[in-house]
């Protein structure tokens, strides 16, 4: 039984003729006990498909609210249940709303934004 698996990933930047295809339905699984390795030329995606498995960036097939709902919960069962605390590192600002707390970063300033000043 594979305790990563991953099935037809995307990820794609921009759009058009400008579109950057950095992962084009990637699939894998790693069983227990196996030791795995993720090769690539600088560029080739590598960063991005373990970005993507974490759930900090966003596949192309992106979340809508039904499943982005069911993310933020996941998120805050783990930190209750391990009383822990998560921390997400996020681009798309309609995921802030979930947050009890939101840093915004702006000119390499730190700041601890109101939600309605980061909308």
């Amino acid at each position: 039984m594979p305790v990563v698996e991953v099935q037809h990933l995307s990820k794609t930047f921009g759009a058009g003729e400008l579109a950057v295809h950095a992962l084009k339905d990637a699939s894998f699984s790693v069983e227990a006990g196996e030791l795995a390795a993720l090769l690539g030329p600088s560029g080739s995606g590598k960063s991005t498909l373990l970005l993507c498995m974490g759930l900090i960036l966003e596949p192309t097939a992106a979340l809508d609210t039904d499943r982005g709902g069911k993310v933020m919960g996941l998120l805050r069962r783990i930190a209750r249940e391990r009383r822990s605390t998560v921390i997400v590192v996020t681009h798309d600002r309609r995921m802030i709303e979930g947050f009890d707390t939101v840093y915004h970063l702006s000119d390499g300033a730190l700041l601890r934004a109101p939600l309605e000043a980061v909308h």
